[in-house]
């Protein structure tokens, strides 16, 4: 908690690190919320200091008096600003208690049904026109007002109405644009995390404080989550269908039928206000808000961001914080606020993956033919200069794929080429499915004419991959109507192939080319070869010039996780350039008693054999033998439930295939019963639920479950395995990730500019990255002050201080190292031999 203050009142970077179970979400939010409740008592007296400065600087002839009285009208109007807000949302307050009696909710049980939208009508072919720019002279306003102006201009262009009625309009739009500007941004913390059920648990934390009656607190969300138009949550294309269905109707003439009925008209901005004052007058998570928006009949996303100013603490998922497009799109401003980031040890790999983009040879040979498709359908209706663009765009498209054709040529070549007998024949994990360049070198023959940044701004601009996309979609449904599909056909204009064009996958081709047309000095784009077709990515090496914006704009920035060692990455990697006094860490031991906790790991098996479960060694039957016999000596230990960890898929799939064979799942199936990670994330909750009834309804000899899981999937992060549903978690190996060309691009760039000389910094990132998905799996048990398990690692690296330093502080102070296996069962067999004395 005091960590917190401190980093809040020094400006400076922390990275801390507090189990599950410590109170870690409740010490981030009291610790910051107090801070910033005292920084604005000192800014209303810094305020007043400098006001005093000033007037005596000019006192002139003036008495002492007037500068006294001139101070007293400051702090009544310092005080009476506070005063109105909180009389304001103490009357939203009052008036919903009264509603609770007499609740009237607006009828929309059929938000959530699926609906057909119908885009074969005839007038609803202008939907799919390009829109005109109208964001030159706009561009120095925040998203909101834009999209107000937006609206103007749409709604002017389409009524014709008078010069006269335009300019009265445009002052309204302007008149409302700058009220929303002039509004005071209160210095707040911003609070991401990587889920909504998160970040909702969050906001349930601060129930438990005394600051549940008076904290102003919103949630953002995307409009997947937020929207209640069933007309624009049902639209094909995934979010980016959504978001162009949801700029259509909002921008639709106020008196059309089409317009969306939940977004206020310029006339109406007061009902934004008035959700703003509701959402911020009690604690509300999403699901709140949705339904806060459907009582008041006003869109909730649009009326969260209203809130953001206002408020003191403000949630959002991950990619609306990382991205600076999406800040900068939601009206959000760091500059002087507070920043924290929980669920922080996967941050890199999520700047990372926020900035990357793919798309398929496929999916651009889909694009091609909707582009060609339209242009014949409505080139009369376009101007000159949305022909001269949407011809650039068909250009640029055909440039990427003939540079997808010469690399499916090369490949084809390469296959082709008969091997020599010296040749040493490649190994199946290495054997390479990519290649890596540099961005220029996959634009170098678009032709000179061919500006990527005016193409992709004009596709920003217009809205043109969206509509595009939509458009694909209509002409793919209208297809499959007329003709039944063949899948063997190979007309490149089929139902199959135009569908490949959705919005979805339009936005993916605009972001590829985004990324070609500004690309940072450390992307690479990657070139990889999938079964029938070339994949294209752009991929980022490092996100340290991505997360600067936000360190630069912020006063404070915190990184919070239960398992965030290595904590060195986030220095190395995310702010090379942090000085080194605003930079501090903190982590924090378990509350559990040490008798709770047992940490293990084993250098040998049963048989002596090493436990060395590298991918060389580890599919060797013996190997597979031997970790088969401490399966079942820990199943006869450990009562009820018991977790199992894999590196892979794979690698999982052999050893159940061996185990099935030499008769090890059969014995293990006599004392518990057995359950796999599926790959399916709808089966998940099924195979939890089953897992969860095996451990709490035993009969016979059956004495519980066990799971086989993989590290990296749906089970080894964000999956609470409390009390009995895990008394062990065993690690199998060291899950490092597969050897790629692209992983060795960016294990050679980071080796470029670390200039440290005792570790190579490339082979370090990779051991980071394996160790902090170990930590994540294994943190899966004990979660809570009386949580207790044991830690069974299981491969004869775990011996080694390298790995030991990089495991949490609260576990690697109890790790013991069993060189033998009978010296491992006398350190795990009196553990649960108390435990279950104990129960």
């Amino acid at each position: 908690m005091s960590a917190c203050y401190d980093a809040c009142e020094n400006s400076s970077v922390a990275v801390l690190e507090s189990p599950t179970g410590t109170g870690k979400s409740l010490s981030l939010l009291v610790g910051c919320l107090t801070w910033l409740r005292d920084y604005s008592i000192r800014s209303r007296d810094s305020t007043i200091d400098r006001l005093r400065e000033d007037l005596l600087a000019k006192k002139g002839n003036k008495p002492a008096w007037v500068i006294e009285h001139s101070l007293k009208l400051k702090r009544e109007d310092l005080d009476n600003e506070l005063r109105l807000m909180d009389e304001r949302l103490a009357a939203v307050r009052e008036k919903e208690q009264l509603l609770r009696k007499h609740t009237v909710k607006y009828d929309d049980d059929n938000a959530r049904k699926k609906i057909r939208i119908d885009y074969d009508d005839a007038a609803d072919d202008d939907h799919f026109l390009p829109d005109e720019n109208c964001q030159s002279e706009n561009d120095d306003i925040n998203a909101d007002a834009k999209a107000m102006l937006d609206e103007f201009d749409l709604n002017s262009s389409k009524l014709h109405s008078s010069k006269q009625n335009q300019n009265q309009n445009r002052s309204k739009y302007m008149e409302a644009a700058e009220l929303q500007e002039q509004e005071v941004d209160r210095t707040k913390i911003f609070f991401a995390s990587r889920t909504h059920s998160q970040l909702s648990q969050f906001i349930s934390e601060i129930s438990k404080t005394s600051y549940q009656e008076n904290a102003r607190v919103i949630s953002l969300a995307s409009r997947k989550n937020l929207c209640i138009n069933s007309k624009a949550r049902n639209a094909p294309g995934g979010d980016a269908g959504l978001n162009e269905r949801c700029r259509e109707l909002r921008t639709a003439p106020a008196s059309s039928e089409k317009r969306c009925e939940f977004y206020p008209k310029i006339d109406e901005q007061g009902r934004l206000l008035e959700f703003r004052d509701h959402a911020l007058s009690s604690i509300r998570n999403v699901e709140d808000l949705e339904e806060l928006g459907k009582t008041l009949h006003v869109c909730p996303y649009y009326g969260s961001r209203r809130a953001i100013k206002q408020s003191e603490i403000c949630t959002l998922p991950y990619n609306l914080l990382l991205s600076k497009r999406a800040r900068e799109s939601l009206g959000i401003s760091l500059k002087n606020h507070i920043v924290v980031i929980d669920e922080a040890h996967n941050l890199i790999d999520t700047i990372l993956a926020v900035h990357s983009c793919s798309v398929t040879m496929r999916t651009l040979n889909a694009a091609i033919n909707a582009l060609s498709t339209y242009m014949q359908r409505y080139g009369k209706r376009l101007s000159g200069q949305h022909l001269v663009s949407l011809k650039l765009f068909a250009k640029t498209l055909k440039g990427l794929i003939v540079f997808c054709d010469k690399m499916k040529a090369q490949r084809e070549t390469q296959k082709a080429t008969p091997r020599q007998k010296n040749d040493k024949q490649p190994h199946p994990q290495t054997q390479t499915q990519e290649e890596i360049f540099q961005p220029k070198d996959v634009v170098e023959g678009f032709g000179e004419d061919v500006n990527l940044g005016s193409v992709e701004a004009y596709l920003r601009d217009s809205h043109m991959s969206q509509k595009l996309g939509a458009f694909a979609e209509r002409e793919a449904k209208q297809d499959s109507l007329r003709k039944p599909y063949n899948k063997d056909s190979k007309d490149s204009t089929s139902t199959d192939n135009v569908s490949f064009a959705s919005a979805s996958s339009m936005h993916h081709v605009q972001s590829l080319l985004l990324a070609l047309a500004y690309p940072d000095s450390d992307g690479r784009v990657v070139v990889t070869f999938e079964a029938d077709t070339v994949r294209l990515s752009y991929q980022l090496l490092n996100g340290a010039e991505h997360f600067r914006s936000i360190l630069d704009e912020s006063r404070a920035v915190i990184l919070a996780g239960g398992t965030m060692h290595p904590i060195t990455d986030f220095k190395t990697f995310l702010m090379p350039s942090l000085p080194p006094s605003r930079f501090t860490s903190l982590s924090c031991a378990h509350v559990i008693p040490p008798s709770h906790l047992l940490a293990t790991a084993l250098s040998k098996g049963p048989s002596g054999l090493d436990m060395d479960f590298r991918y060389e060694a580890r599919s060797k039957p013996e190997l597979m033998n031997e970790l088969g016999m401490i399966v079942q000596n820990l199943i006869n230990l450990v009562p009820d439930g018991l977790v199992i960890f894999f590196p892979s898929y794979g690698y999982l799939n052999s050893v159940e295939a061996h185990w099935k064979k030499s008769g090890v799942i059969g014995r293990i199936e006599q004392k518990k019963k057995l359950f796999r990670e599926p790959k399916e994330a709808a089966d998940v909750q099924i195979t939890l639920d089953k897992y969860t009834q095996g451990i709490q309804c035993k009969t016979g000899k059956i004495t519980g479950s066990v799971l086989f899981a993989v590290v990296g999937a749906k089970l080894s992060e964000g999956i609470n395995f409390s009390d009995n549903l895990a008394r062990c978690v065993v690690m199998v190996g060291l899950p490092f990730p597969s050897p790629s060309p692209a992983l060795e691009e960016r294990k050679n760039y980071v080796r470029s500019f670390t200039k440290s000389s005792q570790h190579d910094a490339g082979n370090e990132l990779v051991m980071n990255q394996c160790m902090r998905s170990v930590n994540q799996s294994i943190g899966r048990a004990i979660r809570h002050q009386n949580d207790w398990a044991g830690l069974v690692l299981i491969d004869k690296r775990f011996g080694t201080s390298q790995i030991q330093n990089k495991l949490p502080g609260w576990i690697n102070k109890s790790m013991t190292v069993s060189q033998t296996f009978p010296q491992a069962i006398k350190n795990i067999a009196p553990f649960y031999a108390r435990k279950k004395k104990a129960i």
